[in-house]
């Protein structure tokens, strides 16, 4: 992204919307990228997009099942700056989503997911935005 000036960056914002996809016992999913690092299931808000319509298209087309249910409220809102572009921050927005069919078929972009406490995400190579998230997670609200 192209700024006038450098400090006018920090006052722009990529919007992504994540889904929280928690199990049984209240872990949560993560999918791992190509590069190796974990994140939450996302993907970029564009323009005119309905929240509410794009968050039931994309978790079924990142996780290859359809979610059962999601809240309408966002659970977290995290700030962080990108992973490949070090003047980019992005905003994250993350919905709580149920889903009861686990059998995932990924995207083209992940190689693999698993259900973590906040313990063990902690011990793997998560994205910047992720940890932010891991770091506000809180299992007693949901």
């Amino acid at each position: 992204m192209n700024y006038n000036t450098k400090e006018e960056s920090q006052y722009f914002y990529r919007i992504s919307i994540k889904a929280l996809v928690l199990d049984e016992n209240k872990r949560f999913l993560l999918l791992q990228e190509k590069d190796g690092s974990w994140s939450l299931p996302w993907w970029w808000l564009s323009h005119g997009d309905n929240i509410q319509q794009s968050l039931m298209i994309k978790v079924a087309k990142e996780l290859g099942v359809k979610p059962d249910w999601f809240d309408s409220n966002p659970c977290y809102f995290i700030t962080a700056i990108d992973d490949n572009d070090q003047e980019e921050w992005k905003w994250n927005i993350v919905y709580e989503v149920s889903i009861s069919d686990r059998n995932f078929v990924l995207w083209k972009d992940e190689i693999a997911y698993r259900f973590f406490s906040k313990q063990e995400a902690l011990k793997e190579n998560l994205t910047k935005n992720t940890i932010e998230f891991v770091n506000v997670f809180d299992i007693d609200k949901h």
